[in-house]
């Protein structure tokens, strides 16, 4: 074995900083590469999550944590003498800047751009810090992965590379691609994060003459609303650089054309969801969806969000995929404690680590703690007090932080706070400074109140917000500039808010979300209050016959919903029964809501828990033939995630039959059968999501009916289609391809399903299904309905999107083919703003070879788009 590491080893006495660290990286993949080992067996081999190792071997990611270091010298065997300078290779990268800008980077404003950008990226606070050493984001961030949700399509632009529903991907993957995306996790789920490092890594990248996908500018969703796009974009990048040693304001013309020849901005938008209004977060997305598929490709988009309905989402393009943040793998946390504790300088990073996971088993916190917002507010609590217990609940762990945060703000800045209060205000009289301490003494009940007057979406400004408070009332004697003044470096010192684009915002939404809910439950009797409302506000009768469900009252959201509960049981009123009746009597809402809650961590007891398991069985086994098919599947989902049997049963029953409809659309369907399939709109996403869902939970019966939902083209609609080949894909099945290419070629098979195949391999990027859809267009004894739309999947293609336009212009003037379908050829060029289009129907409506009624389509045509028609009636 020594001999095997002596032949390995590199003088490493010299190296320094990003040298030293990429010399240990090789030395660890050479190490591995001589023992024969794969990075997931060397994980299992060192007992470390994949990530953990996958970070260590990539030099990029900065130097391995001690403990990883000691768990993958011990699993490949190194001896004493060669760990001894692993760990000084280590050391020397830890201790040293990265390697200097090279001298021949050019200047300008890009330039100036990168370097702002840069330092935001790196020095902005992060979420759930306590005042104290700070340790920049690289050291203690820890990847995370990402999977492709099942609602995105597999054909979506960016993410073919990329595992589907079964499988995931380090999330850093998906933005270097430099791709559109969209990105949701949970409350503390990491985004911002995400985005952060991304930033710091592209702009690392580039300052060092490395090629990037796309050049990235953050901007938080708000800032892009009220404000054409283009100059949104720019006075939010300015506003995030500009304490950062942004020079000038960036022009709006410097977002107007590509950074860099050929390359993309990289519009990354954080926070959609803390756009309250629906209809703006629609007419967002709808704008950047436009900007996306501009001519030029000057802009890409990648948005964070916390989970919001599909429908929505899908206003950014159903060609834009959509991933799901995942959760911090057990195995990952003692690598992360790890990574705080030395940051925090404990005397023994690695046993306090092992404490730390016993503490958390000890109080049921484990699975909180895989959410990254909680576990770095965990390790600094127990650094705060090693060995101690830790809180139970997501609402204690919030309040032992705010309350932490606040003692040791109050602690270590008293006497500057008092002679910056003395400084600001003795001037005024005595009467002033009192009333000035009066208010810093109340400043965490003001702290509340502004959490929740920004949780209900008022903009007040905060120095306006707080005086109109008694607690902070402006004296007689003291100017109103003077007093906002004083007010706002109050705000700034409570370390809970953070100036970001010229207005003050809490340091994550989920603090504020806590904050407000503290505010609204000040006392027993609110919380009283509070749980009455929740009660009494939420019940409802769907129909007039029917039984009273409930439904969670839209001005709660999960989060501020379960920091209500926890603070009600901590003031002493049970949430038990409240809790049991929703689970026991308020519907699939009132279950959801239960279990949602648990998922969050929030405090809720196993009888409600199982009662809401009961519950939403006994829905899923007695549901009648007229349930909504979406509200059938959605409790068969989760109650298969809860783990039970039935939930997965009832998903494999609905995957394999179809759900049925009402009485009414029994009885007409069948009449209707003739004019449109419509049957496959519902029961083609059921079927095709059921079965997903099942190989998701590692149920070979998805496998199965995924493969025969593929082989049965009359099943599944064109959408769900190509999904069910991307799932098959990602489980391994890897002749999907060949059922859709046999399926495009079948002359025996309905000519819309042939062309629905042929599309799914276009965007499967399997080039028969660009040939099998040239060869329809060609093809004059094809119906013109079935050319006209081949046409229009091949415009879809985005390699040849261009030959789809040329196609459909051919078509109008193409004579093998009926005058109404030329005339529709047409319009699909005038609904591109294609000037052909203008011009064919003018033309087909002037040409006396056609019939009539396709003379008359094209003049209406011509009419929509106000143009005269000069001819007299055909």
């Amino acid at each position: 074995m020594n001999e095997i590491f002596r032949g390995l080893r590199v003088s490493g006495a010299e190296l320094w900083g990003r040298d030293a660290n990429e010399e240990l990286s090789g030395r660890l993949r050479r190490a591995m590469t001589a023992q024969s080992l794969t990075q997931s067996l060397l994980a299992r081999n060192a007992e470390l999550s994949a990530a953990a190792v996958s970070n260590a071997l990539n030099a990029e990611k900065g130097p391995p944590s001690v403990h990883s270091l000691k768990q993958l010298a011990l699993a490949l065997g190194v001896p004493g003498d060669e760990l001894a300078e692993w760990t000084d290779l280590r050391d020397r990268a830890t201790r040293n800047p990265p390697r200097p800008v090279p001298a021949t980077a050019p200047a300008g404003r890009f330039d100036r751009y990168l370097a702002a950008a840069g330092r935001a990226a790196l020095e902005d606070p992060y979420a759930g810090i306590l005042p104290g050493v700070i340790p920049p984001l690289a050291g203690v961030h820890l990847r995370q992965q990402a999977r492709l949700t099942g609602h995105s399509a597999p054909h979506a632009r960016g993410a073919t590379e990329l595992p589907y529903d079964g499988g995931a991907v380090p999330a850093e993957q998906i933005l270097l691609r430099g791709e559109s995306g969209i990105v949701s996790a949970g409350p503390g789920g990491g985004k911002t994060t995400l985005l952060r490092t991304h930033l710091a890594a592209a702009v690392g990248r580039l300052r060092t003459m490395q090629v990037v996908a796309s050049i990235p500018v953050l901007v938080p969703a708000a800032a892009l609303t009220g404000l054409p796009l283009t100059q949104a974009i720019a006075e939010g990048a300015t506003a995030m650089l500009a304490p950062h040693g942004l020079p000038d304001r960036l022009p709006t013309a410097f977002f107007r054309k590509q950074p860099k020849p050929g390359m993309a901005w990289l519009v990354m938008v954080d926070g959609l969801d803390e756009i309250t209004d629906t209809r703006t977060r629609r007419r967002l997305l709808q704008t950047l969806s436009q900007a996306m598929h501009g001519d030029e490709e000057l802009y890409r988009v990648l948005v964070t969000t916390r989970p919001l309905p599909a429908e929505e989402l899908d206003d950014l393009g159903d060609q834009v995929p959509h991933y799901e943040l995942q959760a911090l793998g057990t195995k990952d946390l003692p690598d992360f404690a790890c990574r705080w504790f030395e940051a925090l300088q404990l005397p023994d990073p690695d046993s306090d680590a092992v404490r730390f996971i016993g503490a958390l088993d000890r109080s049921g916190l484990l699975d909180l703690a895989r959410t990254p917002l909680m576990s770095t507010m965990l390790c600094q609590l127990y650094a705060a007090d090693p060995g101690g217990e830790l809180p139970r609940g997501r609402g204690a762990i919030f309040r032992r932080f705010v309350d932490l945060l606040h003692e040791r703000q109050h602690g270590w800045d008293s006497s500057s706070v008092t002679e910056q209060t003395r400084i600001m205000l003795a001037r005024y009289g005595p009467d002033a400074l009192a009333m000035g301490q009066r208010t810093l003494d109340h400043l965490p009940t003001l702290v509340t109140y502004l959490a929740a007057q920004q949780y209900e979406g008022k903009e007040e400004p905060v120095p306006e917000a707080l005086a109109s408070q008694p607690e902070a009332a402006r004296p007689a004697r003291v100017p109103k500039r003077v007093w906002a003044d004083f007010l706002t470096e109050a705000v700034r010192r409570s370390g809970l808010l953070t100036l970001q684009s010229g207005r003050f915002t809490f340091s994550h939404q989920t603090l504020r979300e806590y904050l407000a809910a503290r505010h609204t439950v000040h006392d027993a009797d609110a919380a009283r209050r509070v749980l009455s409302g929740l009660l009494d506000n939420g019940w409802s009768r769907p129909r007039p016959w029917a039984r009273r469900i409930w439904s969670l009252p839209s001005s709660i959201k999960d989060s501020y919903g379960g920091f209500l509960l926890d603070i009600c049981a901590e003031l002493g009123v049970d949430t038990a029964p409240v809790l049991h009746r929703l689970a026991a009597h308020g519907g699939t809402d009132g279950c959801f809501f239960v279990l949602r809650q648990a998922n969050l961590g929030t405090l809720v007891p196993e009888r409600v828990i199982a009662a809401a398991t009961e519950s939403l069985a006994s829905f899923v086994h007695n549901a009648p033939a007229s349930i909504d098919p979406f509200e059938f599947f959605a409790a068969a989902r989760e109650l298969a995630e809860t783990g039970d049997p039935r939930g997965l049963d009832a998903l494999a029953a609905t995957a394999d039959i179809g759900l049925g409809r009402n009485a009414i659309q029994r009885w007409l369907l069948p009449r209707l059968r003739h004019l449109y399939d419509a049957t496959r709109v519902t029961d083609s996403f059921i079927r095709m999501a059921s079965a997903r869902e099942l190989a998701r939970l590692g149920d070979p019966r998805g496998r199965s009916l995924l493969i025969e939902l593929l082989e049965h083209p009359t099943h599944l609609d064109f959408a769900d289609r190509y999904e069910v080949a991307g799932h098959l894909a990602e489980l391994g099945v890897h002749h999907a391809p060949e059922i859709l290419a046999a399926q495009a070629h079948d002359p025996e098979l309905d000519g819309r399903y042939r062309i629905e195949a042929a599309h799914a391999l276009t965007e499967l990027e399997d080039q028969r299904g660009l040939a099998a859809l040239l060869s329809c267009v060609a093809d004059s004894g094809r119906a013109g309905a079935e050319r006209v739309e081949a046409a229009l999947r091949i415009t879809m293609v985005r390699q040849h999107r261009r030959d789809g336009w040329n196609t459909m212009a051919a078509l109008t003037n193409d004579l093998t083919l009926d005058g109404r379908h030329r005339v529709d050829a047409a319009w699909h060029l005038v609904q591109r703003n294609d000037t052909r289009g203008e011009d064919a129907l003018v033309t087909l409506s002037n040409d006396r070879a056609l019939s009539a009624s396709a003379r008359w389509r094209a003049i209406r045509g011509l009419n929509r788009l106000g143009i005269p028609w000069p001819s007299d009636k055909p």
